[in-house]
């Protein structure tokens, strides 16, 4: 998330897409459903500190990075 700005461009990314119902994600996946449900967003970046499995929810908007919106 090195790059300029991209941590916010994946999380507003995956805002869009989970505003808009485009993800489905299966039951299974415990830690990821507890750290999208805990995710809290600071000046459109994740406080870590406030968000459960935030390692987890970092793969999962990595995966996002090449879902083009538009």
């Amino acid at each position: 998330f090195g790059t300029a700005g991209m941590h916010k461009q994946l999380l507003n990314t995956a805002k869009i897409l989970m505003d808009a119902h485009c993800i489905a994600i299966h039951p299974a996946q415990t830690k990821l459903i507890t750290a999208l449900r805990t995710a809290y967003e600071n000046d459109g970046s994740l406080d870590k500190d406030r968000t459960s499995h935030n390692d987890v929810f970092d793969a999962w908007r990595m995966c996002l990075k090449y879902f083009e919106i538009g």
